[in-house]
């Protein structure tokens, strides 16, 4: 059986930030408030930044 070469998963944080009233995404140790109102689904938000970074990506949702 072949082993392939898989490149790391990107992992990207985010967050609802009910003081900015958007969602946030952590860049290194600060978050940035994305173009999305806190009511935005969660799914509409990370099918957004697939298209943004492009391949898998795993996200971590924080509070």
């Amino acid at each position: 059986m072949e082993t392939a070469n898989i490149e790391p998963q990107k992992v990207i944080r985010l967050k609802r930030d009910e003081t900015a009233h958007a969602w946030s995404m952590a860049i290194a140790d600060q978050w940035k408030a994305l173009p999305w109102a806190d009511t935005a689904d969660a799914v509409s938000v990370v099918m957004w930044l697939k298209g943004r970074f492009g391949g898998t990506m795993r996200v971590l949702f924080e509070s």
